[in-house]
C-alpha cells in the first residue's frame, strides 16, 4: 500500500471557496477517483504552522496505479475545479510504509 500526499497553498482571497468547495464535494472525491486510489481526506495546516496551506492524501493500490488514467467525468470534473482554487507549486509525495522496504537506497 502507497499513500500518496499532495500539499499545496489556497489562492490568495479564496480561502473561503476552497472550504466551501471541499466541504461540497468531499464525498464525490471519495466515490469518483482515480483507478487504484482512495481518497483519504484534505487537512488544513492550523495557526500559520508549515509550509503549505493544506494536503490531500490517498491511498493507492500499487505502483501501477499511477498510470492507470484520470478516473471519470466527475473524477477529472473535481480536479479542475481544485486546481482551479489553489496555488499550482504544490509539493506531491509518495509513501511507502518502512516495514515493508526490502532495503534502503544508498544515498
Amino acid at each position: 500500500m502507497l499513500e500518496y500526499v499532495f500539499r499545496f497553498n489556497i489562492e490568495k482571497g479564496k480561502q473561503n471557496e476552497f472550504i466551501d468547495w471541499l466541504r461540497a464535494n468531499e464525498d464525490d472525491l471519495r466515490t469518483h477517483t482515480r483507478p487504484g486510489w482512495t481518497y483519504i481526506g484534505t487537512l488544513m495546516t492550523v495557526g500559520g504552522f508549515g509550509d503549505y496551506d493544506g494536503e490531500s492524501r490517498w491511498t493507492l493500490e500499487s505502483y501501477a496505479s499511477l498510470g492507470e488514467g484520470w478516473g471519470d467525468d466527475v473524477a477529472q470534473r473535481l480536479l479542475g475545479e481544485f486546481f482551479a482554487l489553489i496555488e499550482t507549486n504544490g509539493d506531491a509525495t509518495l509513501l511507502r510504509n518502512v516495514t515493508t522496504v526490502q532495503s534502503a537506497p544508498n544515498l
